[in-house]
């Protein structure tokens, strides 16, 4: 997998690499595997294997019109709430799985995710993922080595 230069970002979906983070459809299931560093010429990362240390599920509001009028305001929960002009709120949902090698330890994470309307909004199935990373990436319980 090839991190393009001045990147931090290798992205992967419907089972190949883009060439730029930019090229993601994030209406369907996609993801990027993210180095700490950039680089002014492309960085391959190895096929090697990496610790999942911690896995984070978030998401985001969620817009592709420039000027969007959402607007944040507080809210008592734990979740965000937003003020929109529209009647649906889309929402970027995402899994982070944080990574570490001792082979390579410029590696960060690991993010998957895809785009939806409020009312159908999901998390990433395994199906999905399979499809989105192809053979770049497999994901192994820690007992299966």
């Amino acid at each position: 997998m090839t991190v393009p230069a001045g990147e931090v970002r290798a992205s992967l979906q419907f089972s190949k690499q883009l060439r730029t983070p930019g090229e993601v459809n994030k209406w369907e299931p996609y993801c990027q595997m993210v180095v700490n560093t950039i680089d002014k010429q492309d960085k391959e990362i190895p096929a090697i294997d990496f610790r999942i240390t911690r896995v984070v599920r978030d998401q985001e509001p969620f817009t592709r019109i420039k000027n969007s009028k959402r607007t944040m305001i507080a809210s008592a929960s734990d979740d965000l709430s937003f003020l929109s002009s529209s009647a649906i709120t889309t929402w970027l949902i995402k899994t982070y799985l944080y990574l570490e090698s001792d082979q390579y330890p410029d590696i960060y994470r690991l993010v998957c995710g895809q785009a939806w309307d409020s009312y159908l909004s999901r998390r990433m199935y395994m199906e999905e993922f399979n499809d989105a990373v192809g053979t770049y990436i497999s994901i192994l319980p820690a007992e299966s080595k």
